[in-house]
């Protein structure tokens, strides 16, 4: 077989002012709070798969992917107090990656109405090429703050803070593995569910999701689909009153469709419902 697939795409969008919030300085509100976001970041595979029977209940197979993702992050945010000071932050991110994403796989079937299978899998990073560039100032202090060993007295108006800088990362990302099984109930009707494992790395976290599905032909032609997962956050959990933590949503979801059959095409037309 030979596939290609957008396993992850995300984009965030956020633009948001807001006026007259109470602030940390006596006699001092934000006047007004201004914060941009524009996160765009997609990941592709492409490559080859081979499967092998081993015997008539058993059988092994790999898949070889391509890997590459393109990132792009671009965050402002801007507060302007009410006695006249200011506070800017704009960071700008770019990343491309390359590299392979091994899978080993195998199917086993016990009985004719059951099946398990087993995957794991791993993505190389053989090239990144990631740059950043930072640009900050603030005149609510009136001494002078120190930022990369860096004095910087912003009481000065010419005075900012900038910093562009490239970057090498190409560790590899951590190890993940399935668990899956179907129960053909009927010719007519299919149950399944897995479960994933992916282990942690530096300050991930590993995680366990998990899936449920089920697949029921209302006539030959017509296919009733629903579904429920986890889609559980790596990161440590949030802190009431800590900045700059990092995204932890625990997200649960469901979906259900209904696909029709004719000849060698078929139309879905599905819902999907995630919380977190």
């Amino acid at each position: 077989g030979l596939s290609y697939a957008v396993p992850d795409s995300t984009n965030r969008r956020q633009k948001d002012y807001f006026k007259n919030i109470a602030s940390s300085h006596p006699d001092n509100p934000v006047e007004s709070y201004l914060i941009y976001i524009n996160d765009d970041d997609k990941e592709y595979l492409f490559g080859p798969s081979y499967a092998l029977p081993l015997s008539d209940s058993l059988s092994i197979g790999a898949t070889l992917y391509y890997y590459y993702r393109d990132a792009e992050i671009i965050r402002n945010q801007l507060l302007q107090f009410e006695q006249g000071e200011h506070f800017l932050i704009n960071y700008y991110e770019t990343r491309e990656d390359e590299g392979i994403r091994p899978i080993l796989g195998l199917i086993w079937e016990p009985a004719d109405t059951v099946a398990i299978g087993l995957s794991v899998s791993q993505t190389h990073i053989m090239d990144n090429d990631t740059h950043t560039t930072d640009i900050f100032r603030e005149t609510l202090s009136d001494d002078p703050v120190v930022i990369d060993g860096q004095e910087y007295d912003f009481s000065d108006t010419d005075a900012i803070y900038f910093q562009s800088r490239g970057l090498d990362d190409e560790e590899d990302y951590p190890w993940s593995g399935t668990f899956s099984s179907a129960w053909f109930v009927s010719p007519s009707l299919l149950f399944t569910g897995d479960v994933t494992f992916h282990d942690s790395e530096k300050d991930i976290e590993s995680v366990i999701n998990f899936a449920l599905g089920c697949e029921y032909y209302v006539t030959p032609r017509l296919a009733w689909r629903c579904g429920a997962y986890t889609d559980f956050a790596n990161t440590d959990s949030l802190s009431r009153g800590a900045v700059n933590q990092d995204e932890n949503i625990d997200i649960y979801g469901f979906n259900t469709s209904l696909t029709l059959f004719h000849k060698l095409s078929n139309i879905t037309l599905g819902f999907s419902y995630g919380y977190g």
